[in-house]
């Protein structure tokens, strides 16, 4: 009888010194190991601000990425808007839908590295014929089998099921950041459109009041007309200044339409009248900066990004530990036996166990060119990363500069409309008393509203620049994970 115990362990030996030997062969065309490259960009240590910038827009405090976007837009028109488009936007369930397929991705990798186990049973019966069989006697065999069998089960010596593992972990994270991303944008375009109604309503009461004026002022020149007291130049004057201001109402008109439409598609329909929106009653929160290293945290496009970059590098890793040898298992146990009333009473164990070593030698350069082409895509997710970092520190550092400039446009055209009113005051008093002509009242009237449409122009063009200024910083961005459910079901309409 052989020894079992001596052939088990002279089978470890055989496997271990080809294991030895088949990886010193990988260690011979192993590429080079190459370090996570160097970013040639580094964030500033503060700000760009404008000479006078408030301090309070710049004070080193927590990240805005925890201040909720409830507590920022606190008209309750417009949080009931944001609310309907963070259930309803198209856009934003197939970003979800991205996550919950991202994430099932990173699940089949996860399994990958497990063993895969089996279940298995089986029956086979085979016969002789007359003419073949043992001294011209038919034979039936009969046979039974069931047992548990594991698969091609990968030991990951050299870290690749892990790092495939872990690249599909960063994309996952990568897309939820992404998510995120998108419901920020949203929130914003859902407050930048519903500041534009609000603007565009403030405009369209404007130009009917001018329309109502300039009527007036036409049946005032028919009068003087009539009477001989002015010349017929005057009327047609009076008529052109009259379509001016109707072209303008029926411009103002159409502009709203289209916003009320593009207000409808962010909230995913069903858009309902609204009530009069004023800007000049918006209140809106000092939205304090922080220092450029919090924006690093608080962007979760910026993290979106570094996550790819990861996974990148992930893929790199796994690219090169392809260039050693695979070391797989397979095994097999249960019963066997030529009854079926025998399989499990008095049926034969059997078992086996396969471990497997393999190497490609050749491969045309597969391997090589993939690990080439992983690394290039790292330094692609590397410059992705750093244009990102870039592109949020200029939106911030635009957001900040048009907060200031633009609150002190406000506070000039403030100004002028109250300049302006005293004029056409005066200038219609003037004429009351017979001491102008109504030239100058009209031209005094026609000057007030320029001043009414820039003061109009500049308000929303200063709670705009907060709007962006919130997004850009990543405002409550931390908070979002639990605002919108990435549970969308596959088959939801």
């Amino acid at each position: 009888m052989p020894d079992l115990k001596s052939e088990r362990l002279q089978f470890l030996r055989s496997a271990g010194a080809l294991l030895v030997a088949v990886a010193c062969v990988a260690g011979c065309v192993l590429p080079p190991e190459k370090s996570q490259p160097e970013r040639s960009w580094t964030a500033p240590a503060e700000f760009d601000q404008p000479a006078g910038t408030d301090t309070g827009l710049v004070s080193r405090t927590a990240p805005l990425s925890n201040m909720p976007w409830q507590q920022y837009f606190t008209d309750s028109q417009l949080q009931a808007l944001i609310n309907k488009a963070l259930q309803h936007n198209r856009d934003l369930r197939a970003t979800a839908a991205r996550v919950m397929q991202a994430q099932k991705a990173y699940g089949i990798q996860y399994a990958v590295g497990l063993p895969q186990i089996n279940a298995g049973a089986g029956a086979n019966r085979a016969g002789l014929t007359d003419n073949s069989a043992f001294f011209g006697i038919p034979a039936v065999n009969s046979g039974y089998q069931v047992g548990l069998s594991m698969v091609s089960w990968e030991l990951d010596f050299w870290g690749r099921v892990q790092d495939l593992r872990d690249s599909a972990m960063q994309q996952f994270l990568s897309a939820d950041a992404n998510r995120r991303a998108a419901t920020l944008s949203l929130i914003a375009q859902v407050a930048q459109t519903y500041i534009g109604l609000g603007r565009s309503d403030e405009q369209i009461e404007l130009a009917r009041a001018q329309v109502l004026n300039r009527e007036e002022s036409l049946r005032f020149t028919q009068r003087r007309v009539d009477t001989g007291a002015a010349a017929p130049v005057e009327l047609t004057t009076a008529k052109l200044l009259l379509n001016q201001a109707k072209t303008t109402l029926v411009a103002l008109q159409q502009g709203r339409a289209e916003q009320w439409q593009a207000m409808n598609l962010l909230v995913g329909g069903g858009m309902t009248s609204l009530s009069k929106i004023t800007l000049s009653t918006q209140a809106w929160p000092e939205v304090p900066a922080g220092v450029p290293s919090d924006l690093l945290k608080s962007r979760p496009d910026i993290m979106a990004a570094e996550h790819q970059l990861q996974a990148m590098q992930a893929n790199v890793s796994a690219a090169r530990a392809a260039f050693f040898p695979r070391i797989t298992l397979t095994a097999l146990g249960g019963v066997s036996s030529n009854q079926f009333s025998q399989l499990f009473d008095g049926g034969n164990g059997t078992w086996m166990f396969s471990p497997q070593i393999s190497l490609p030698i050749f491969d045309g350069g597969a391997r090589q060119s993939n690990h080439e082409l992983q690394t290039w895509r790292r330094t692609e997710s590397l410059a992705q990363y750093e244009k990102a970092i870039q592109a949020a520190f200029r939106e911030v550092n635009d957001a900040l500069s048009n907060t200031h400039w633009l609150k002190q446009r406000l506070e000039l055209s403030t100004a002028d409309r109250v300049q302006q009113q005293e004029r056409a005051r005066v200038a219609k008093s003037r004429f009351q008393a017979g001491s102008t002509p109504y030239q100058d009242v009209l031209e005094a009237q026609r000057d007030q509203l320029q001043v009414e449409q820039a003061l109009i122009q500049a308000r929303g063009a200063w709670i705009s620049s907060r709007i962006n200024l919130y997004a850009a910083l990543g405002g409550g961005s931390a908070l979002l994970a639990n605002t919108v459910s990435t549970s969308v079901s596959p088959t939801a309409h």
